[in-house]
């Protein structure tokens, strides 16, 4: 299951958290942006790089799982359709 993918790459801090919506729009991201790049047959580091950009975007204010995993796709140079 991916859902508990993303959660290994959160980060453990004390001034930084998620609540579990956070985590849940944060995997929609990552599991939507790991079947786009499975489909393009991309390495599986590039699982990671993913998971590390969706968890800044979110930390930077973005909520919405579609544009993050859009942003994250657009800027690794992966089409998404």
């Amino acid at each position: 299951m991916l859902l508990t993918s993303i959660v290994r790459f959160l980060p453990v801090q004390k001034d930084q958290s998620f609540n579990p919506d956070d985590i849940a729009a944060m995997s929609a991201a990552y599991n939507e942006a790991a079947a786009k790049i499975r489909a393009q047959k991309q390495p599986a580091i590039v699982l990671e790089v993913i998971a590390h950009r969706i968890i800044s975007l979110y930390s930077e204010g973005e909520r919405e799982p579609a544009h993050i995993t859009n942003r994250v796709l657009e800027s690794l140079g992966i089409l998404t359709e």
